[in-house]
């Protein structure tokens, strides 16, 4: 990632690509399960989990919900609510699905590190 982001700095190139804008009930289901995934008074995790993957199963493309979806997998596995084997290969594959729509979703890659 930082190679890519020292290339990326250095060529001046501009990404001039349109970019995907998800529905706008995807952009609600997202911004739900975002706002479950940093709840601290509860564990509010199978709700993120639940909300993100409706925003995916609305739009398929967005790749912001795909990321979303692979971080809070990840932070299931960290908190022992999923098993390393169960969460770790959805997570990744979320994670890889979002930088296969949109290279530039830091999130996605964050998951992978």
């Amino acid at each position: 990632m930082v190679a890519a982001a020292a290339w990326f700095r250095q060529s001046g190139d501009i990404v001039t690509a349109p970019h995907h804008v998800p529905s706008p009930r995807a952009q609600e289901l997202y911004v739900q399960g975002m706002h479950h995934r940093s709840r601290r008074d509860i564990d509010a995790t199978d709700l993120a989990l639940a909300k993100l993957e409706a925003a995916i199963k609305e739009d398929p493309k967005y790749a912001e919900a795909w990321a979303g979806y692979s971080r809070t997998l990840a932070s299931a596995v960290v908190r022992q609510r999923i098993t390393p084997a169960e969460g770790l290969p959805k997570a990744r594959a979320a994670a890889a699905r979002a930088l296969a729509l949109d290279a530039t979703v830091v999130d996605a890659y964050v998951t992978l590190l």
